[in-house]
């Protein structure tokens, strides 16, 4: 086939250089410039010196770069002056080691320079600048003759100079180095449009060669490359607007970045597009163009190394058994090829399987056990929660702390955060102090649990944590920077939990749920429930309250909200039970545990084997679950029932640590007896424990051990010293539970105690008319000190105010007779009327005398007279 020598030229360098079209071989393109020559030999003078450059590039012997410079020095000859400019390279520090002469490549370029070629004129300049032996005149003229031919060519349109001027400056070349005017002649440069000039100025930017980091021209830069064509900025940009760092994320823009990149051949853009496709970074999933992309970027040999992972890890989760199978193949691969990560994720599929096949639990230890040897944390942390689980092995909490040790040891944040816990729960100070290390480690690493319980601390200097409220303020700032919302979102949750419960007054709790309020839209379920936990634990959660929250939360789709809402469905009778039971259900369905539990029958024929099959699914792993299964345990007819709830209480209590909800789980079950009546003193420990630890709604239980005699040294006046703490926290029922008890003659109280307590509770009093007629029989027999005939007064009030008829009988009493307060017969008998009205017989009987002798402002009436007899007979005969 015949070409033009032009077009010959033009394939040869794409053959020389390689591409997608022309695949790089120097052969093919000294085969082309030959065929050229012998079919154009009136051409061969433009055809030698890329003739000579192919034969240096494919040169294996010295005679390929002996023929090489036979070219050079014909297209010289011939009268080609640019050739001139090719032998001093050839000759020079950059060509061929076998044909290096200074001197030779010297006189080239000085040719080249005399000639006024551009390039000569620069590589010139730069001999004599840096041989020590020219003199400095002659330096300086060379390299003024350089840079003014440079600007006559600027001057007449040819702006590459701009680019070949900011590289001089850039690195010291003809000029001193000044990065700062190398800028302005490469930005210079690069607003003519040149992409790869602008894509040069991304990358130095954010460089350490400039004096301070620019990442908003990086930025600039980047685009315009990325806009351009050119693949590696496409990519570039694209992570920047995945990732959100410096810019502000948009998965949109990300995609078509990474698209572009990937059809120009960038196979690392394929990865990202997958990852993109999977859901990974939020937004919409696409399964089939996520696997797409997954295929493609695996077959490429670049590809990273984390790639089978991620794959193996989405394929897992989209979820069919052909998925499945595929993911084990190529995480096996990976995993013989050496992958750590790759033999933890096979782990968590067998893990995943073996609900239904309990032999594939071994196959998912084995796994983790090799990649936790090899240093993976998660695996160790799975580890533990098999063995702390009850997953394939009998649980066994040392072996399941030692595993979690481990993975603390390894580097897994959420393990350090634990184990440090569980060193806090120790009576020796130095593991104290090594829990708390724990502790602030896994809170600089980021684990959001860590901040709230470090940051609370550090601001009270509280629990062994010295008073340091900058590193508070540290971990603070480093929250409000976190890009991910949903971890930044999950720490400051945990910041005001924690705040919440080291609070000491009910001023510093309210300030807590207060500050949550903004969080709840944002926070979702998370914050949702974070209100109702810290409204119940102060005591005041109001049932209508919590309803609503918890309905909120149902209606979001969580869980916990749907169980706790059917929960509150099911307590109230006024309602079909199948709304409630459809919620628990629904929770059920979604994996709840507890959920499940609330929908077994105790008095069915097979619920001891479906507990038994729940205790051995490995879903009971924490103390609330293990003492939910003890509930439900101790609420079945069958005697060995009983043992079990004894097993899974002993359970509870030995991995049990410094978590006051845990306490509090273990304390309230033992109080309810579900380890035997005889048990329920033990429950005083485990309640003060989650005292201590700032959960004081636990006073409320407390004082109810003393006041029912459930401790070994049980005192009303302990169970008093419990409720006022709680009322003085502003907890209106705890207020009125001390008002009952010493309404009842419990509690041992004075009048001020009792008008102080009246005045707290305000309208809120629970049954004012039955409790403020105890109190008022209280103060008349003096059991409340000195009796105080107008407190009297007021409190009868209050209860015959709400229907109390004994109460509106002694107000007739005291102001028909004068009893404690001023005679008025006409008050007396209003009252003694709505008595009777009311139902008293007594007062019934006394109306029927009134009437029939007549008295001070009541005319006899004998009709009168005879109806409230007849009310008192009916009345007395009821009695």
């Amino acid at each position: 086939m015949e070409i033009a020598a032009a077009t010959a030229i033009a394939v040869s360098r794409e053959y020389l250089k390689g591409s997608e079209q022309a695949p790089r071989s120097p052969e093919t393109a000294r085969r082309i410039l030959q065929a050229a020559m012998d079919l154009y030999p009136e051409s061969r003078r433009s055809l030698l010196l890329p003739m000579a450059r192919v034969l240096q590039a494919a040169a294996e012997t010295s005679g390929d770069l002996k023929r090489a410079e036979s070219y050079l020095l014909e297209a010289y000859d011939s009268g080609y002056t640019r050739a001139a400019l090719a032998l001093g390279q050839f000759y020079g520090e950059d060509g061929p080691a076998e044909m290096r002469d200074a001197e030779m490549a010297r006189n080239y370029l000085q040719l080249s320079a005399l000639a006024a070629d551009p390039d000569g004129l620069q590589e010139y300049a730069q001999v004599l600048v840096i041989d020590p032996d020219v003199p400095v005149k002659q330096k300086r003229t060379a390299v003024l003759g350089a840079l003014l031919n440079m600007v006559a060519l600027l001057k007449e349109g040819d702006c590459s100079v701009l680019n070949d001027i900011g590289f001089f400056y850039l690195r010291g070349v003809l000029v001193q180095q000044d990065v700062g005017t190398a800028l302005k002649w490469l930005e210079a440069f690069a607003q003519t449009g040149h992409t790869r000039t602008a894509n040069y100025l991304a990358n130095l930017f954010v460089s350490n060669q400039v004096e301070q980091i620019d990442v908003s021209k990086s930025l600039q830069y980047l685009q315009q490359a990325a806009d351009g064509g050119i693949a590696s900025a496409q990519f570039g940009l694209g992570k920047a607007y995945v990732t959100g760092l410096s810019i502000e994320p948009d998965l949109a823009l990300a995609e078509k970045y990474f698209l572009a990149a990937s059809a120009q051949n960038l196979h690392a853009a394929d990865e990202w597009l997958a990852r993109i496709y999977s859901g990974e970074f939020g937004g919409e999933a696409y399964e089939a163009k996520a696997k797409i992309y997954f295929e493609k970027a695996l077959q490429q040999p670049e590809k990273s190394k984390s790639l089978p992972v991620i794959y193996g890890g989405y394929l897992s989760e989209v979820g069919g058994k052909e998925d499945l199978l595929k993911a084990l193949g190529i995480l096996q691969q990976a995993t013989n090829a050496g992958s750590v990560d790759a033999a933890n994720e096979i782990a968590k599929i067998y893990l995943q399987l073996g609900g239904e096949d309990s032999k594939l639990l071994e196959k998912a230890m084995e796994y983790f056990r090799t990649a936790a040897r090899s240093g993976n944390p998660d695996s160790a942390s799975k580890l533990a929660r098999m063995f702390s689980c009850g997953m394939g092995v009998p649980i066994s909490v040392n072996l399941a702390n030692e595993w979690l040790h481990q993975s603390a040891v390894l580097g897994g944040v959420n393990s350090i955060y634990i184990t440090g816990l569980n060193l806090l729960a120790s009576n020796d100070p130095a593991a104290q102090e090594r829990g708390r290390i724990y502790i602030k480690q896994a809170a600089f690493k980021g684990n959001p649990s860590a901040i709230g319980y470090a940051v609370a601390r550090w601001e009270k200097g509280i629990e062994g944590f010295e008073e340091q409220p900058q590193a508070a303020a540290r971990l603070i700032a480093f929250v409000d920077n976190l890009k991910d919302p949903d971890l930044r979102m999950r720490a400051k949750l945990a910041i005001l939990k924690n705040r919440f419960e080291v609070a000491t007054t009910v001023e510093d709790k309210e300030a807590q749920i207060a500050a949550l309020e903004p969080m709840l839209e944002e926070g979702g379920a998370e914050a949702l429930l974070a209100k109702a936990e810290m409204l119940r634990n102060a005591g005041t959660a109001k049932a209508p309250d919590l309803a609503e929250l918890y309905r909120m939360i149902a209606e979001m789709g969580d869980s916990r909200g749907q169980r706790e809402f059917g929960k509150h469905l099911l307590a109230d009778l006024t309602l079909d039970v199948s709304v409630g039971r459809g919620w628990l259900e629904k929770a059920a369905k979604a994996g709840d545990f507890k959920a499940k539990l609330a929908l077994l029958d105790p008095g069915a024929e097979d619920a001891l084997q479906v507990m038994a099959s729940i205790a051995t699914s490995g879903e009971v792993c924490t103390v609330d679950e293990m003492v939910s299964m003890a509930r439900v345990y101790s609420t079945l007819p069958d005697p060995q029932a009983g043992t079990m709830a004894r097993y899974w209480m002993s359970l509870a209590t030995t991995i049990a640590d410094q978590d006051g909800d845990d306490l509090y789980a273990i304390g309230s079950a033992f109080q309810d007896g579900v380890d035997g009546l005889d048990q329920r003193y033990r429950a005083e420990e485990y309640l003060r424990g989650a005292l201590a630890l700032g959960r004081t709604s636990v006073l409320r239980d407390l004082a109810e051990g003393h006041l029912k005699g459930f401790w070994r040294q049980s005192s009303p006046e302990k169970a008093k010293e419990y409720l006022t703490s709680l009322a003085d926290l502003g907890d209106k029922e705890a207020g009125n539970k001390l008002l009952s008890e010493i309404a009842d003659g419990t509690i041992h109280s004075d009048l001020k105690e009792v008008s102080d307590l009246l005045v707290f509770l305000g309208d809120e009093v629970n049954a004012p008319d039955k409790y403020l007629l105890k109190l008022a029989r209280l103060n008349l027999e003096g059991r409340l000190g000195e009796t105080d005939h107008q407190k009297v007064l007021e409190w009868l009030t209050v209860s015959a105010r709400n229907g109390e008829p004994n109460s509106m009988y002694r107000l007739y009493q005291a102001h028909f007779f004068g009893n404690g307060t001023a005679k008025d017969v006409g008050l007396g008998l209003d009252w003694l009327q709505k008595s009777a009205e009311a139902g008293n017989a007594k007062a019934a009987r006394d109306l029927a005398v009134a009437y029939k002798v007549g008295v001070p402002g009541l005319s006899p009436d004998p009709e009168k007279a005879s109806f409230w007899e007849q009310q008192y007979n009916d009345l007395s005969d009821v009695d």
